[in-house]
Order: structure tokens, then C-alpha cells, then sequence
């Protein structure tokens, strides 16, 4: 198992299939996901979550700081 955070739901619940899958969890679990696929190579990720404008402040204030040191 990569993570115990990864989340994914029928693409009913998504929008026709796409943005049904996320890493939920507090800043600290989500960053040690986003490491361990940094690990196996991947480099780029879409983080959005709703509602935007909360999610971006949240995830500059605290995911990005974690991912950085």
C-alpha cells in the first residue's frame, strides 16, 4: 500500500469520472503521501480542493511549508 490517505469514489460522485480520487488527511499526512510519489518519480500534482479560495490559503499556509523542508 502507498498510503493509507488515498481516497477514491465511483465516478458518479465525481464530475464524469474525473477528480474522484484525493489524499485526505491532516497537512502531515497528505505531505508524507506527496513525498512517497515523489519518491517513485512523480513531479507535478493538482492540489484543489472546494471551496477554492479556502483550500488555496489552507494548503499555502500549511501543506506547502511541510513540503519545502
Amino acid at each position: 500500500m502507498l498510503d493509507d490517505n488515498l481516497y477514491t469514489a465511483p465516478g458518479r460522485f465525481g464530475a464524469a469520472g474525473a477528480g474522484t480520487t484525493w489524499l485526505v488527511g491532516s497537512a502531515e499526512d497528505v505531505a508524507k503521501s506527496l513525498r512517497k510519489y515523489r519518491a517513485l518519480g512523480i513531479s507535478h500534482f493538482i492540489l484543489s480542493d472546494t471551496p477554492y479560495l479556502p483550500e488555496i490559503k489552507r494548503q499555502g499556509d500549511q501543506l506547502l511549508p511541510l513540503l519545502r523542508s
